[in-house]
């Protein structure tokens, strides 16, 4: 059960890195498109 935690964590986390980097690439993509 211990594992199994630890390796949904290690997945949640990975996901929401992911998600902040695509989040980082749209507001730069947002900023290049307004100037």
């Amino acid at each position: 059960m211990g594992l199994y935690e630890s390796i949904l964590n290690f997945y949640i986390m990975s996901c929401i890195k992911k998600f902040r980097v695509y989040k980082l690439y749209a507001y730069y993509y947002i900023y290049m498109e307004t100037y």
